[in-house]
């Protein structure tokens, strides 16, 4: 359970914390899930409930409830649920509904109650009643929501600027809140006093992060500019910069005038898409005058089950035909993992004649296993004042070298209490302004800070003794058919030694070759923004040429224990690289490295020249350029390592190497060329599609090593960036094309077979091919090993698969289609990985 909360918390807070000291905030999560396992300044009333037919039982939709005379009010939904809450001073609530006797309810102001209404039919007579055939007046009022979607989008200015706040909060839920009278946990009786209860769920919930950012955002659309300056930043238990980041606008999209509202990575169907009509059921509710506007209510409802829709409620503005308000919460029984709950309220502001903007957006999401285990809400508040249309921005206003531009101003997270009072949106609770100390003090205790080693070890890899970090531990044992049994200990400094410089080795032993294997290097930061940094390393080691970048190391023990073949084609390579990286701006980096290297043969790998002669290894040094380019790329910085998370546009790779012949006594010369581009591409109900092409070429002579050497997989994993029935040293090319493509279907099908769709399964399919050539000078150098050859007929491969087997697994049936008599492959094969995926 350990492991599967830590995975899934990193999902949570989309950071994917393997950096060193953010790690802080997972600790935390976790650490007060563990033990799950084991008054107000400005008080909110929170009512929940159900409200039925007293004579029938059952659910009555649509009822209204409000707290009288505040114009705080909601409808029941389909199933007669409801929720509501409010920070005004309150005593009653009152349930209303077209038939029945109105009820009124006392409440207890700034606590959480929950009421199961029984409403008794009024007694009446009613006329004679004639019903005519026609169109339902919600898809009447629907059809013109859709004619007006374009001019109603917010999109459609030209420019617009505003001031914006947004509050984010992390709580742990559904614990047990007797765990807090055990005598082991005295010392953290302190957490507990800020304990609450969700107005939705009904869950006990413990506030453990909260953040705030205020900043300016600017938006034009032609050329599409935009630019964000952060003015204030606070994060309980966070002090990083790069996270600062996560906290602003240009991270939280949704807008219901799209078609598509992404949602963990799935295509939700928006309620007032083109094809709302044929995927959701509306119902007319209600009609009132909200900020001088007369709105009608359309209450709605998905058509079929376990698609990707919501549930809820829309304001819609007489005349403009734009939405007011909106609530939509994810329909029941979606084919989505972890997510017990999520819904989202969006709320529009009339700028201008008939021009609406959106002026407040509240997100919150309940993450769980189980129903009955613990979790997490995460909840984001964002609200905009001095909303500004159609703006004229100066010629020099924008970065013209970049489309999205975010500075965090130095002083950002130096603001006092008295600024902060004066300026946010909405005043903090009582219990959220405690969460700031809450998170310090925690952070102070012996026995939490032993947990966050823990933590850091398992994310990581890495166990921290001071100013020591011990690790991989992965990486400790290992076996393979050269070395036999391997033993390896290594580690790095930490960041109390320092934030600017890092030492890093390693020594191993195998047992098989008798023979030691040591590496040692270091790493120095210039800056953080823009990132600039240097390094330098020795390795004597084993090596598996043609291994892809994704694949389990050599000495990773997961290598051991999935291996399929027997692997005795490792060489030792003694290896120096001095590379300096360098970010020119958001999403553009270059890399530059000079590297050096002596490759030695093996039993099963000699170096053989072609007149026979036996050579004893095989010397290179050459000089690298790389340059990496992703559109509004985001990424989360640690002190030495930054971690990507991705783009929605494509992400372009390109390297050059120039071979440098008498260099360090290298033998050859020769340039190489490689570009990759990948894409994640959202493709509405049909799922997503990943797909890539990598192009490549090397002029020169060079040995059989030096060659593209394709990427093998000689284990049972599935493995995405190699081919995954092609064996080491199967294909060599000095000129190639190759490409793939993956598609998640997310249950499209699945998702309607009635005995199948509560497993939850999604279905994939997935296809690679290679096609290259080899001149005849390579070819010729050094005598090919006896499986090497060309692959000037295409190599293929595809297959199907299941994913979200028990939330974590996916399988894949996969077929090699071409260079079937090769010796020793495998023609049909299955590969397992281990996936956490919403």
């Amino acid at each position: 359970d350990y492991y599967i909360y830590l995975k899934f918390s990193i999902i949570l807070i989309y950071l994917h914390m393997k950096t060193k000291r953010p790690i802080i905030l997972i600790s935390i999560s976790l650490f007060l899930v563990f033990l799950a396992s084991a008054g107000f300044s400005q008080v909110v009333t929170k009512i929940k409930g159900t409200i039925k037919d007293a004579v029938s039982k059952e659910a009555i939709p649509f009822a209204n409830v409000s707290f009288p005379k505040t114009g705080v009010g909601t409808v029941s939904d389909f199933e007669g649920i409801y929720f509501l809450d409010t920070r005004l001073k309150v005593d009653s609530v009152q349930f209303v509904c077209v038939g029945y006797i109105t009820q009124t309810v006392a409440v207890k102001r700034g606590s959480f109650q929950e009421f199961n209404i029984l409403l008794k039919p009024a007694d009446f007579t009613l006329g004679e009643v004639v019903v005519h055939a026609g169109v339902n007046p919600a898809d009447i009022l629907m059809k013109k929501v859709i004619k007006h979607r374009k001019q109603n989008n917010p999109v459609k200015f030209t420019s617009y600027s505003y001031e914006q706040y947004n509050k984010m909060e992390l709580d742990i839920n559904n614990f047990n809140t007797k765990i807090e009278d055990k005598k082991a946990l005295r010392q953290f009786k302190f957490i507990f006093d800020n304990v609450d209860t969700a107005t939705a769920s009904g869950k006990v919930y413990l506030p453990v992060l909260i953040s705030e950012t205020l900043s300016d955002y600017y938006f034009r659309r032609s050329p599409k500019k935009e630019k964000e300056v952060i003015k204030a930043v606070q994060v309980s238990g966070i002090k990083n910069e790069s996270f600062n980041q996560f906290t602003g606008q240009m991270y939280l999209d949704v807008n219901v005038y799209d078609n598509y509202i992404n949602v963990m990575e799935k295509q939700f169907v928006s309620p007032i898409a083109v094809n709302g009509l044929l995927v959701y059921d509306y119902y007319l509710t209600d009609s009132a005058f909200i900020d001088n506007s007369w709105c009608f209510q359309l209450t709605y409802k998905p058509r079929r089950k376990q698609e990707y829709t919501f549930k809820g409620d829309m304001w819609i503005a007489d005349s403009s035909f734009a939405v007011k308000k909106i609530s939509a919460r994810i329909a029941q029984g979606v084919n989505i993992n972890f997510v017990q709950d999520l819904f989202f309220i969006q709320e529009f502001e009339k700028i201008q004649d008939s021009l609406w903007f959106p002026s407040k957006e509240i997100v919150s999401a309940d993450f769980n296993l189980t129903h009955l285990t613990a979790g997490f809400f995460g909840n984001k508040t964002t609200t905009r004042k001095n909303i500004k249309l159609n703006v004229d921005y100066d010629d020099n206003f924008f970065n013209a070298a970049v489309p999205q531009e975010l500075i965090v101003l130095p002083d950002a997270s130096l603001k006092d209490t008295t600024y902060w009072s004066e300026q946010r949106h909405e005043e903090l609770t009582t219990k959220e302004r405690k969460i700031y100390g809450m998170v310090d003090s925690i952070q102070n205790i012996p026995v939490f800070r032993t947990m966050s080693d823990i933590v850091m070890m398992l994310t990581g890899g890495y166990y921290k003794i001071g100013k020591f970090e011990y690790g991989p531990y992965f990486k400790t044992y290992s076996y393979n058919a050269i070395e036999g049994h391997r033993f390896r200990v290594g580690g790095r400094t930490s960041n109390d030694f320092s934030t600017k410089i890092e030492y890093s080795g390693h020594i191993a032993y195998g047992l098989g070759d008798q023979r030691f294997k040591y590496g040692a290097g270091v790493r120095y930061k210039f800056k953080k923004n823009p990132w600039t940094m240097a390094s330098i390393r020795y390795t004597s080691d084993m090596t598996q040429l043609g291994l892809s970048p994704n694949a389990f190391t050599e000495d990773n023990i997961m290598a051991t224990l999935f291996s399929r073949n027997s692997n005795n084609q490792m060489l030792l390579q003694d290896k120096l690289e001095i590379k300096l990286d360098r970010e020119w701006f958001k999403g553009f980096m270059n890399h530059a490295s000079i590297t050096t290297k002596k490759i030695y043969p093996s039993a099963a790998i000699p170096f053989i020249k072609s007149d026979g002669t036996w050579k004893s290894q095989i010397q290179v040094s050459e000089a690298s350029l790389g340059l990496h380019s992703a559109v509004n790329e985001k990424y989360l910085d640690g002190e030495f390592t930054r971690i990507y998370l991705g783009s929605k546009f494509p992400v372009l790779d390109v390297s050059y190497s120039y071979g440098i012949k008498g260099a360090f006594d290298s033998d050859y010369e020769y340039s190489k060329l490689q570009a990759n581009l990948t894409h994640y591409l959202f493709v509405g109900p049909l799922g997503k599609l990943k797909y890539g092409v990598e192009a490549g070429q090397i002029w020169g002579t060079v040995p059989f090593p030096l060659l593209k050497l394709h990427e093998g997989n000689e284990t049972y994993v599935f493995d995405p960036y190699s081919f995954n029935l092609m064996n080491f040293y199967e294909f060599a090319s000095d000129r190639y094309v190759s490409g793939y493509f993956e598609h998640h279907f997310q249950g499209l099908f699945l998702n309607k077979v009635p005995l199948i769709r509560h497993l939850k399964f999604r279905e994939v399919i997935y296809g690679k091919g290679v096609i290259g050539s080899l001149q005849d000078k390579n070819r010729d150098e050094y005598q090919f090993p006896g499986t090497l050859s060309d692959v000037s007929k295409p190599y293929f491969e595809a297959g199907v698969g299941l994913e979200n087997i028990l939330k974590f697994l996916r399988v894949d049936a996969i077929w090699r289609l071409s260079h079937l008599d090769n010796p020793g492959i495998q023609k049909f094969g299955l590969r397992v990985s281990v996936q956490v995926i919403f």
